[in-house]
């Protein structure tokens, strides 16, 4: 090995920390822990912190989908009102975020926020959705 590689070379760390972060503020002391027992606590904590991640990830595209399928059906539905048609939009989807019901449009129907029966589950998120909707309906008539 040359000396200039030498230079470059990670140092490798000859035995398992003793102690890991488990919050913003916390940490978890391991000192007192045989090397095993550290070894198979790390591994745990390593695995713990990739399942965590992945499933961030995970509600991360959902969100942006889910995001991605309400921009649609708004910019449907503020289309279909311009050109003088009526539409009515009802939509339900469950996801690692949980289950998204939404009504839209400029008919009856859609203002009563009602869903059919077999989608109609939730009403507290449902309420909120269609207010949201109502919200960016006006907001994009407005504007």
């Amino acid at each position: 090995m040359s000396d200039e590689s030498r230079d470059l070379a990670v140092p490798v760390q000859e035995s398992a920390p003793t102690s890991i972060s488990i919050g913003d503020s916390e940490v978890l002391d391991l000192s007192g822990m045989p090397q095993s027992e550290r070894d198979e606590l790390l591994r745990a904590y390593r695995k713990g912190v990739l399942d965590i991640s992945q499933k961030a990830v995970e509600m991360r595209v959902d969100v942006e989908a889910l995001r991605a399928t309400l921009d649609s059906f708004a910019n449907t539905t503020r289309a279909t009102s311009e050109a003088g048609g009526s539409v009515t939009i009802s939509h339900s989807q469950t996801t690692s975020d949980g289950k998204t019901e939404v009504v839209m449009g400029n008919t009856e129907k859609a203002r009563s926020g009602k869903l059919d029966r077999p989608q109609s589950t939730d009403r507290t998120l449902l309420i909120v959705i269609a207010f949201v909707a109502i919200g960016a309906l006006i907001a994009a008539f407005v504007l």
